[in-house]
């Protein structure tokens, strides 16, 4: 059964048990989970949403964590964020 016709299985169900069952997963993923672990898992993710239709490749991501010299662009002109809220006035 795919992770798709899982999750149109659960939305049929009562919220009641939608809660118990996302209560018992969360029991059932302990935050020890080794990097292995999180790998497989999201390999199995990317295949199935690429037998899914909804990739059309697995995406690749960096093998290592070099985030410490990660500096943010500096953009000129106005922030997005003013941006936004002058356009919804």
């Amino acid at each position: 059964m795919s992770t798709t016709e899982i999750l149109k299985q659960i939305n049929k169900l009562p919220i009641s048990e939608q809660r118990a069952l996302m209560d018992q997963l969360q029991q059932n993923l302990s935050p020890a989970e080794s990097a292995d672990d999180l790998a497989r898992r999201e390999r199995e993710f990317a295949l199935e949403m690429l037998a899914e239709g909804f990739f059309t490749s697995i995406p690749t991501y960096p093998l290592t964590d070099d985030d410490e010299d990660w500096e943010p662009l500096e953009v000129e002109g106005e922030p997005l964020s003013e941006q936004i809220i002058r356009e919804r006035i």
